[in-house]
């Protein structure tokens, strides 16, 4: 417990996420993040957290791959730190489900395949019980000496028995309301995915 209070509070402590932020590091290793994903499991709280950290870190390379034209990775971090902190994201992913509503408002300045299909493509079409067209798990590029971990290839397991109302309320909300947001910062390919999953899979999904 102590163990968990004290991890928590150093991975929440920078928590704030800007665009303007510029590349956002993982607040600890990618080993780190792996170990505790394979130690305590995909429902504990201090996996969530990580998972957290680690989504805003990769959402961070994403927009500054936008900002960077066609580079392959972008200014201010190297090829190691790049591949671990894809990597560690598409472990997670390939675990479980760990996105929230309110993830929404950050990865819709988002255009990566990887960060936008498992969200609109598999998870959601999964909790909504509609078809799924995304492949999981998704690859993961390991590097010369292996991947150390137990889950990059690991499908996951469809939702079964009866899904939670309230997640299902608060989700169809959350896509609604951003279908309707003229914000600027919304990309193109983000938009379209929502577009796309609320109208062929949600048109009269307003009440639960």
């Amino acid at each position: 417990m102590a163990f968990n209070k004290a991890s928590g509070y150093y991975l929440q402590k920078n928590k704030n996420f800007t665009v303007e932020s510029g590349i956002r590091q993982l607040s600890l290793p990618s080993k780190f993040h792996n170990w505790v994903l394979a130690k305590f499991g995909v429902d504990a709280q201090i996996t969530k957290i990580c998972f957290d950290d680690i989504l805003k870190a990769r959402v961070s390379i994403d927009i500054q791959l936008q900002q960077s034209g066609n580079a392959d990775i972008p200014n201010g971090i190297n090829q190691t730190e790049f591949q671990a902190i894809c990597n560690i994201f598409k472990i997670y992913c390939n675990a479980n489900n760990f996105y929230i509503p309110l993830h929404l408002d950050m990865i819709s300045q988002c255009t990566s395949q990887d960060i936008l299909a498992p969200l609109f493509q598999y998870y959601l079409p999964d909790l909504f019980n509609v078809k799924i067209s995304f492949e999981m798990p998704m690859r993961i590029i390991e590097d010369e000496g292996g991947t150390d971990n137990n889950y990059s290839h690991v499908s996951l397991k469809p939702i079964t028995g009866k899904k939670n109302k309230r997640t299902l309320k608060e989700w169809n909300q959350a896509l609604h309301t951003l279908s309707t947001h003229n914000n600027g910062r919304l990309t193109n390919t983000f938009r379209n995915y929502l577009h796309e999953f609320i109208y062929e899979n949600l048109p009269n999904s307003t009440n639960f």
